[in-house]
């Protein structure tokens, strides 16, 4: 049961501040996680009323279930915008997170699926006889995340409309429902379009969303996913098989080549620089490897 200041405030983030739906998701869980936490161990019932003692007591908590440092992290997140709220809202007057000190983050290198395994992938599926929309779907939202980069409910969200094919470009909405243009390449554009023409064969279409489910309607959440995980399973040797890795997978193939790392982060929409800069490290250490492969000093 949520109280009422933890739904004054996802009224708040929703409404006002637009967050997106899996942020609100994670945020609600988050509240009403660390409000059963205060209830059951702290006999504390509202948590308008805890102090960093309590936060700091939830904090280590979770860290004895051995959760990442990025999920505390989202947490600690949430509750500094929470516990911000109420202070503008006047509804506290002291604000407890000013105590409470963020675990640093493990460095994890994202995970990553090889240029050729990829590009042999499209070719293998774009070779085959078949040719209709439940044989094409799979390949093409494949293709489409690795030419672009874009999240899954980028993709999901991505309207007829937001094609451009005389600029060569694709308008994408991203979180916070910012607008991003990512260019289209000739060999993108002639995929996108043999796509389109087979998917105006679908009967009864009622959505003018570019992915459509097999019977002509808008996609539902988890059908990307869904077709990415079931493709890759056996196709690819990453242990990740997820419209993420696919991302991922652009992001560092982009840097591997020489990409510029503001222009990835245009690229990738994200809102800062630091985010993107962990695929130069996968290009780093891409050039230790070769280095300790072939260079004469180091193989001796």
């Amino acid at each position: 049961m949520q109280e009422t200041g933890i739904k004054d405030f996802l009224d708040y983030i929703g409404i006002t501040k637009k967050y997106s739906q899996h942020t609100l998701k994670s945020y609600s869980r988050d509240l009403i996680d660390f409000k059963e936490y205060c209830s059951y161990y702290m006999e504390l019932q509202e948590v308008v009323h805890a102090n960093h003692f309590h936060i700091r007591s939830w904090l280590a908590h979770l860290s004895s279930q051995k959760l990442l440092h990025t999920s505390i992290n989202r947490k600690i997140s949430c509750l500094k915008s929470f516990y911000k709220w109420l202070i503008i809202n006047g509804l506290i007057a002291y604000n407890p997170m000013k105590k409470i000190v963020s675990p640093k983050n493990q460095k994890r290198l994202p995970k990553f699926i090889q240029a050729e395994e990829i590009i042999n992938l499209i070719k293998q599926k774009l070779n085959e006889e078949e040719c209709n929309y439940a044989h094409e779907l799979p390949i093409f939202v494949i293709s489409l995340l690795y030419h672009t980069g874009m999240r899954s409910a980028e993709l999901l969200n991505l309207k007829l409309k937001d094609l451009n094919f005389q600029r060569k470009s694709i308008k994408v909405l991203g979180k916070g429902s910012k607008e991003r243009i990512i260019p289209m390449s000739e060999k993108l554009q002639s995929e996108i379009m043999r796509f389109m023409s087979i998917r105006a064969k679908l009967d009864n279409i009622d959505s003018d969303h570019l992915i459509l489910t097999l019977k002509g309607t808008k996609p539902y959440p988890k059908l990307i996913y869904n077709l990415v995980q079931r493709t890759l399973q056996n196709s690819v040797r990453s242990d990740k098989k997820s419209p993420h890795v696919l991302r991922h997978s652009f992001a560092t193939h982009l840097a591997d080549n020489g990409a510029e790392i503001k222009a990835i982060q245009d690229l990738m929409g994200h809102s800062s620089l630091s985010a993107t800069q962990i695929y130069t490290h996968n290009s780093i250490q891409k050039l230790k490897d070769e280095y300790q492969k072939c260079h004469p000093k180091a193989v001796q």
